[in-house]
């Protein structure tokens, strides 16, 4: 596993902390929630997780987009939920304030949305926390543009040249992949 950090100067600014818009997001009441409420993970498990997110922004560019990170709780060594990061309620008085942290975006194996095949991704990354991990974390495996210390001559590509007749066989191919990767990890 590749190692890399972000720089000791990137900061990012904490503009809003937040639940989930998604109306299918289970919400319960939680006094150290967002506005007295909080995200959970399904209900129907053991013990649910709750979750919630706070949206950054780059202060080096001002005009970019927010990205979000979702905040959710861990489990201790006894299987309880815990929160290892900051809580909602707490994260709430930071909204303004500028952190250590970047805004990161790479070259990752090819996924779909919505049907188009897309190959970057963009996470927020927080101080000791490995570039790699973070978008591993999200199912992403980045695309290096170096193998072992050798260059690679890298075509780069849009999307949109993509060989239309190909562009299935791709996507299939990634579901594969994917599903694979999938059942790997339930075993």
């Amino acid at each position: 596993m590749k190692v890399e950090f972000i720089k000791d100067n990137k900061e990012i600014e904490v503009v809003n902390v937040r639940l989930s818009d998604n109306p299918d997001a289970e919400i319960l009441q939680d006094e150290s929630g967002v506005d007295g409420y909080i995200n959970i993970t399904d209900s129907d498990q053991s013990e649910p997780i709750k979750y919630y997110i706070i949206d950054f922004m780059s202060i080096h560019s001002p005009l970019s987009l927010h990205r979000s990170r979702i905040m959710f709780q861990s489990l201790n060594k006894n299987g309880n939920p815990v929160w290892r990061r900051i809580t909602p309620n707490k994260a709430k008085e930071f909204i303004g304030s500028v952190i250590p942290g970047d805004i990161i975006t790479r070259e990752v194996i090819p996924y779909k949305i919505n049907n188009k095949l897309v190959n970057v991704a963009t996470y927020v990354v927080l101080p000791g926390e490995n570039i790699y991990k973070v978008f591993q974390g999200h199912g992403h495996i980045i695309i290096e543009n170096k193998l072992e210390g050798m260059s690679i001559i890298k075509k780069e590509t849009m999307v949109d040249e993509i060989d239309s007749s190909k562009y299935q066989l791709v996507c299939d191919m990634i579901e594969n992949i994917n599903n694979k990767t999938d059942k790997k990890d339930e075993v």
